[in-house]
């Protein structure tokens, strides 16, 4: 397939960046066209390329681990930890346009809290509100960016174990230490209904593929320093009825993998092992009907503290710390951009989509050219 398309203007050849075809008036954005090459259909289009954007308005104050997601027409920020035991309240709030807003406040402090969407709405719950004790109240955010408050759920309910299959949102109990393995399905209207995974395990994943929320990978964590901790390959597959299924094992057992989806396949991307003492840079994908394959690895082994990531385009853009990530339909892996040591780098970021646009926001780390390790308010954009 053609990787670039030009077009020329006053004698040169200006690269193209996105195509439209009018459509009973009006102007539909094309995302595949094909061209007659011997008798047979060949792409030479795929809806553009992602480029960067650059630093766009920051959030209301650095934060580490805050949460993302997007509901109607606005890219959502919230909560997070703004000092080494603090954690905050606000909503960061982007429109298509890439204005900033605090619309409203979470009504609880939390930081990593899980998030999911069911029917029109976008969840926010769970989460530590401090660093010893966790959150249990469930808030939902309407396209009108209204909120209002969802069914409790459990604690140990942590970021990134949160997942839609297909129209609910799932939340799910993480916990190194066995016994809470509960979780939480949200419907369109905000009833709550109660399932399990098939064994509580600390540090797993949860994301999303076709109509069913995976929760992949985890471990267990024995008090007794003798004994190592248990990892998991397990990959619990629930639908919108919470019926529970086992889809394939990841092709590593580990904890703390990265999920994001490209719209057809749902990746899990690196994770850790061996008493947290390994790093992986191995990357399990999934399609609608639970296939497994494996996809290229990370260009390094990282953790999903490490990585913030969208479905943009059909694609999946992951920023992994120093370098910005992009994997296609066919899970072909491209570096898109390289941050060298004067921009520096961040972990613990959040990312969301709003119209044409990933947005990576927050995070630990010197982004941005700073001097030394800081709490982000750090807002990049990329488009295609």
């Amino acid at each position: 397939m053609a990787k670039k398309v030009y077009i020329g203007v006053g004698g040169k050849a200006r690269k193209v960046k996105k195509i439209y075809i009018g459509v009973a008036g009006v102007a539909r954005k094309v995302k595949k066209a094909y061209i007659g090459v011997g008798g047979v259909a060949r792409p030479f289009w795929s809806g553009g390329q992602i480029e960067p954007c650059g630093e766009i308005t920051a959030l209301y104050r650095g934060v580490q681990k805050p949460t993302g997601n997007s509901t109607g027409g606005y890219a959502l920020f919230a909560g997070g930890r703004r000092d080494s035991s603090s954690y905050v309240v606000d909503i960061n709030a982007y429109n298509a346009s890439l204005t900033h807003t605090t619309p409203v406040n979470l009504s609880d402090t939390k930081g990593v809290a899980c998030t999911c969407k069911a029917g029109s709405y976008v969840l926010f719950g769970g989460g530590l509100k401090t660093n010893s004790t966790y959150s249990t109240t469930v808030d939902a955010i309407n396209n009108s960016l209204t909120k209002t408050s969802a069914p409790a759920c459990g604690s140990y309910c942590c970021w990134p174990t949160g997942a839609n299959a297909g129209s609910a949102g799932i939340m799910g109990q993480s916990y190194a230490y066995g016994g809470s393995y509960a979780v939480y399905l949200y419907n369109g209207s905000l009833v709550q209904s109660t399932g399990s995974f098939s064994v509580g395990r600390g540090g797993l994943t949860g994301g999303s593929a076709g109509n069913y929320a995976l929760f992949a990978g985890g471990y267990i964590h024995y008090t007794d320093e003798s004994k190592d901790d248990v990892y998991y390959n397990t990959v619990d597959a629930f639908n919108s009825s919470l019926t529970r299924s086992a889809a394939t094992g990841l092709s590593v057992a580990r904890s703390e993998t990265f999920a994001v989806n490209t719209g057809a396949r749902l990746l899990f991307a690196g994770g850790v092992k061996n008493n947290g003492a390994t790093y992986l840079s191995t990357v399990d994908t999934y399609d609608s009907s639970l296939t497994r394959m494996t996809a290229a690895s990370l260009p390094k082994a990282l953790a999903n503290e490490d990585m913030a990531g969208v479905p943009l385009d059909g694609k999946a853009l992951i920023e992994a710390s120093d370098r910005m990530l992009v994997y296609d339909e066919s899970m072909t892996l491209t570096i898109l951009e390289t941050f060298d040591s004067t921009y520096g780098t961040r972990y613990e970021a959040a990312a969301a989509v709003v119209g044409s646009y990933g947005l990576f926001a927050g995070g630990y780390g010197n982004m941005g050219g700073l001097s030394s390790n800081t709490r982000l308010n750090l807002v990049r954009a990329y488009t295609i």
